[in-house]
């Protein structure tokens, strides 16, 4: 439920105007096909959340050594390409996911970034 509410308030924080994102390429298409995206800012930084959330949820199955793949192909690959597709989001609309996330914290009044909420992600992951 934390996890919920997080969401909640980094959304209230974000402005819901569209930001063009332009040069996505469809390689698998012919002709290969140039694509203009539109998305709410407040939709790019929920995605942003999203994946550096998953990223925490697998960090954490990798730890309990519940994670299906290879722990260090995770960390070697998957995780910093993960990262990397975060970062390249929150850079291009300057947008700071840790600050973001401490305010939240902050506001609903808890004290450490460990919540039912991740735990409960986790849990999800560890399903699938």
């Amino acid at each position: 439920m934390f996890l919920i509410k997080t969401w909640d308030l980094l959304m209230e924080e974000s402005p819901e105007e569209d930001v063009n994102i332009e040069g996505a390429v469809n390689l698998k298409a012919r002709p290969i096909s140039d694509y203009k995206v539109r998305l709410a800012y407040g939709d790019l930084t929920l995605i942003i959340s999203m994946i550096r959330d998953y990223i925490k949820g697998l960090d954490q199955m990798c730890e309990d050594g519940d994670l299906k793949i290879n722990p260090i192909e995770y960390k070697a690959y998957y995780r910093n390409k993960f990262l990397k597709i975060a970062d390249r989001i929150s850079e291009q609309i300057e947008y700071d996911y840790d600050t973001h996330l401490e305010k939240c914290v902050k506001k609903l009044g808890k004290e450490s970034k460990s919540d039912i909420g991740g735990e409960a992600l986790s849990l999800a992951l560890k399903r699938k």
